[in-house]
C-alpha cells in the first residue's frame, strides 16, 4: 500500500473584489463574476419584455436569507438590460438594424419603514383617519423616491452629453431639479445645453424606438414632459392633506378636482391614481 504524498508548499487562494453591480466600476467584464441563475434570468426577461413594450408591468417577488444576494441579482438585472439597450442603440447607428427597446430601466430605492407613519401622530386619530394618513405618507414617499431616481439619471444624462464648457450649466441644473423647476425653465436648460430637438439620449448616443402614435414630437419634448410630470406629481402631493370634513376636494396634477368622500382607503388610492400614472407614463417615454 502506497503512502499518501506529502506537500509542505503553501496553498494561496486568491480572492478577486467584487465590483457590484450599477456602479461606476461596473464593466461587462466585472458583470461576468457575478453567478447567474434561473431567478436572473427570468428578471432580466420581464425587464427586457417590459422595456421593448411588450408587457404593460410585472410584480416579482425576491425570498431569500439576508446576504443571499436578492439586491445584487436585481441590481445586475436592471444593468443587464441597460448595456443591452446601449449595444443596440450602437448596432442600429452602424448597420442600420431595427430598435426593438422603447425604455430604459433604472433602479427607484425605497426604504420600507419610510413608508410607514408616526404612531405618536396618529395616536388620537379614528381608524378611517389613520388609514388615510398612512396611505397618504406611503404616496409621498414612493412619489419621492420615484422623483429623486428619475432626477439622478436625468441629470447624470444631462452632466454626461454636456459639452466641456457646460460644465457650470450641468451643475446649475443639478440644483434647479432639487426645487420644482417649471416647464418653460426645463425648456431653456435643454435649449442651451443644445438638446434641442434630439434630446439628452440622442447626445449620449441611446436610440429608443418610437410608436407611430408619438413619432411626430421630438424626443427633446418627450423629456422634458417627463420630467415635468414626474416634479409636479411630488409638487401636487406635496399639497395632499388629511381632512376631518367630508368631501374635501383635492387638486391633483393632470386632474380636475377630484372630490373625496368618505375618509377611505381606496377613495385616496384612486384620487392619487392619476398621479401616479402620469409619472409612471412619464418614466417609460424616458
Amino acid at each position: 500500500m502506497s503512502s499518501p504524498i506529502q506537500d509542505d508548499s503553501p496553498l494561496f487562494v486568491h480572492f478577486e473584489k467584487l465590483i457590484e453591480p450599477l456602479t461606476p466600476a461596473a464593466t461587462i467584464e466585472t458583470n461576468k463574476r457575478l453567478v447567474k441563475s434561473e431567478a436572473y434570468s427570468s428578471l432580466v426577461n420581464q425587464i427586457r419584455r417590459y422595456c421593448r413594450g411588450e408587457i404593460l408591468g410585472q410584480s416579482i417577488l425576491l425570498a431569500g436569507h439576508r446576504g443571499s444576494g436578492k439586491t445584487t441579482l436585481a441590481h445586475d438585472a436592471i444593468q443587464q438590460v441597460g448595456w443591452e439597450i446601449v449595444k443596440e442603440s450602437k448596432s442600429s447607428e452602424d448597420t442600420n438594424s431595427p430598435l426593438t427597446f422603447a425604455a430604459i430601466p433604472f433602479l427607484v430605492s425605497i426604504h420600507g419603514p419610510d413608508l410607514l407613519c408616526d404612531e405618536k401622530s396618529s395616536r388620537h386619530c379614528s381608524n378611517d383617519e389613520r388609514e388615510r394618513n398612512l396611505a397618504e405618507h406611503a404616496m409621498k414617499q414612493v412619489a419621492k423616491a420615484l422623483h429623486r431616481s428619475f432626477c439622478e439619471q436625468i441629470a447624470d444624462k444631462f452632466a454626461t452629453a454636456s459639452k466641456k464648457p457646460q460644465d457650470e450649466l450641468a451643475a446649475q441644473f443639478c440644483v434647479e431639479l432639487d426645487g420644482s423647476p417649471e416647464l418653460s425653465t426645463l425648456r431653456c436648460y435643454w435649449d442651451k445645453a443644445g438638446f434641442l430637438p434630439a434630446g439628452i439620449l440622442d447626445a449620449c448616443g441611446l436610440k429608443l424606438k418610437r410608436d407611430m402614435a408619438d413619432r411626430h414630437l421630438p424626443y427633446a419634448h418627450r423629456e422634458i414632459l417627463a420630467l415635468e410630470g414626474c416634479v409636479g406629481a411630488v409638487r401636487d402631493l406635496a399639497y395632499l392633506r388629511s381632512d376631518q370634513h367630508a368631501d374635501a376636494a383635492i387638486s391633483l396634477h393632470a386632474t380636475e378636482g377630484v372630490k373625496l368622500g368618505a375618509i377611505q382607503l381606496r377613495d385616496l388610492l384612486q384620487a392619487s391614481l392619476p398621479v401616479l400614472s402620469l409619472v409612471a407614463g412619464g418614466f417609460s417615454a424616458f
